[in-house]
């Protein structure tokens, strides 16, 4: 008698078996993709801020080695004249176009974090400048603006945080770390861990436990150093 010929394919309880497999394994593979695009993003957005840090320096290069401050008069000999954002003010060097007219303006240029789901023409700004560089806020603080900040006379240059992720703002809040969440919204990405950009062009995300100025914990060297120029803060600097 011959041989039996060998059985081929797959009984349907093997198929179940093969379906279970494969649908575990999909399971289990869907988190680990999704947190690879989530640090694949939070990457692409320290390459933004490092483009923040060219625009910045280029900005220093043309204006005495001033760093750019926000909200300051566009006719610095008037200080009655208009006012101008940090982003209309480095516009020419950071090759994006502001204002916006659709949301493609922030999609692929360094104004948008590429992790930003809310993107549109109404949300100008996935990042913000320092509060010690702003014009308006330190004016209507009661003591004035201090001085235009210069880079050959910065002294924490790798310590001293220019921008941060943000999310509705220019301001990066610094004076506590309830403002810098709620505010600034600067933990509103990278599941919570904000990326900066220093003064001497270095862009890393802060890993450390946020503190503001006026919180009890962050009144140490570190923080000093971290908010404000030469590590005083501006009071201090109008008294100088």
């Amino acid at each position: 008698m011959p041989p039996s010929p060998l059985k081929s394919g797959f009984s349907l309880i093997e198929l179940c078996v093969v379906i279970a497999i494969l649908a575990v394994l999909v399971i289990l593979g869907v988190p680990a993709l999704s947190k690879a695009r989530e640090r694949s993003l939070a990457v692409a957005c320290l390459g933004n801020l490092r483009g923040w840090g060219a625009a910045i320096a280029a900005y220093t290069a043309d204006n005495r080695g001033e760093l750019p401050p926000d909200q300051a008069p566009r006719d610095r000999g008037n200080p009655a004249s208009s006012r101008i954002s940090i982003f209309a003010r480095l516009a020419p060097y950071g090759n994006y176009r502001f204002p916006a007219v659709n949301v493609g303006d922030y999609r692929g240029s360094i104004l948008g974090c590429p992790a930003e789901r809310s993107l549109s023409i109404q949300n100008t700004t996935c990042y913000a400048l320092n509060i010690d560089l702003n014009y308006r806020v330190q004016e209507e603080s009661g003591y004035g603006f201090v001085t235009y900040i210069r880079t050959q006379t910065l002294q924490n240059a790798s310590q001293y945080l220019l921008m941060s992720d943000a999310r509705g703002t220019s301001i990066l809040y610094t004076v506590s770390k309830t403002r810098f969440e709620s505010w600034t919204y600067g933990t509103a990405r990278h599941d919570g861990t904000p990326n900066f950009l220093y003064a001497d062009g270095h862009a890393a995300p802060f890993t450390g436990k946020f503190h503001g100025y006026s919180d009890a914990n962050g009144k140490t060297a570190f923080y000093r150093n971290l908010f404000f120029a030469n590590g005083i803060d501006p009071y201090s600097r109008a008294r100088q």
